[in-house]
């Protein structure tokens, strides 16, 4: 069976073939209309990001059975939380509505709200749906980002929601139903159950709110799959220099988060510092090597990709004497790339 079949104003998608890294034994076929009204676009999507398989096998078996629940996608920053939604919905077809949430998010910036519009003589006044209802109309896959950082009064607004169930809009009574392909998917930093000191504007959320939700939970990718990916993207570089680069990302991330336990960081095992260095950040590093033709040391380009942007005390916690990165890199940082390589 072909990947997609456009069936009248369907489209046929064969997951089986769409997503062949999940090594699916039998046809996983789904039916997504074409027939969106022209607001509602199809997301891009990195074509580097590779997601983690388990995390995609998980995401896809919510998405195409759901039962009633929403999924909250929880994880440090940099780990593909939003990204893989963008790689999902961009594969089968599924527009997309993304809105942030901040701790001022009012139930209106969900709903929507009145708006003036000049109409031939005159002005009218009419209701702009805002993201989630208007997702939730059109029965299109909306995303929540910063989930966690929601008041309580506004995640209770969204019960209904979460739940895939018709939703009152307060300011004019209409009743929205949830359209055959509406989906939330929350993205955040934590799983709304527990405080945070790396995440300090996140909030615990209300047991009855997250009753509502499956949990899937992200991390950053293996050192040898962060390697592989580096090396496709940037592969001028040696394999000592991307070595020394993991290296030094999986120190910070071990000193901010705690060191991994399972599938969950020990957060009570930190070294009291914020300061991830993410795969965006690695990327940033490789560039700036790549940039200065490698002659510059591996120390000057991260000065400018992720250490100049730190607090002073969390610098000198990692280049002072002593300090974290001094220990786990060696003298390596001051070496150029061509140095580490040999050449």
């Amino acid at each position: 069976m072909n990947n997609v079949q456009n069936i009248n104003t369907r489209n046929k998608v064969n997951l089986k073939a769409m997503f062949p890294e999940c090594g699916f034994k039998k046809d996983i076929v789904i039916e997504i209309p074409n027939n969106f009204p022209s607001h509602l676009q199809v997301p891009s999507c990195d074509p580097h990001y590779q997601p983690d398989t388990d995390v995609l096998i998980n995401a896809l078996m919510w998405l195409v059975r759901p039962n009633g629940r929403s999924i909250w996608c929880f994880g440090p920053p940099g780990t593909g939380k939003t990204e893989l939604w963008h790689f999902i919905c961009s594969r089968v077809g599924l527009p997309m509505l993304v809105l942030s949430a901040t701790p001022d998010t009012q139930t209106d910036k969900l709903q929507g709200k009145f708006v003036l519009r000049n109409k031939g003589d005159g002005v009218e006044t009419e209701f702009d749906l805002a993201a989630v209802a208007d997702a939730m109309k059109h029965g299109v896959f909306c995303l929540l980002d910063e989930g966690d950082k929601l008041g309580p009064d506004t995640a209770a607004s969204l019960h209904r929601v979460a739940e895939m169930k018709p939703w009152l809009i307060e300011d004019t009574k209409e009743v929205v139903h949830p359209g055959e392909w509406f989906r939330l998917a929350v993205c955040a930093n934590t799983n709304g159950r527990e405080a945070n000191p790396a995440f300090p504007s996140s909030r615990v959320q209300d047991d009855a709110f997250l009753d509502r939700f499956n949990f899937i939970t992200f991390d950053y990718l293996k050192p040898s799959k962060e390697s592989e990916i580096i090396a496709k993207g940037f592969p001028m570089l040696g394999m000592t220099t991307i070595s020394t680069m993991l290296t030094v990302a999986n120190a910070l991330r071990d000193a901010t988060l705690g060191p991994k336990v399972g599938r969950r960081r020990d957060a009570s095992r930190t070294n009291g510092i914020t300061a991830l260095l993410t795969f965006r950040g690695l990327k940033s590093w490789a560039d700036q090597m790549v940039k200065r033709g490698f002659e510059a040391t591996l120390e000057d380009c991260l000065e400018t990709a992720f250490l100049a942007g730190l607090d002073s005390q969390t610098y000198v916690a990692l280049m002072g004497d002593g300090g974290i990165l001094r220990k786990v890199a060696g003298d390596a940082l001051s070496k150029t790339p061509k140095q580490l390589e040999g050449k």
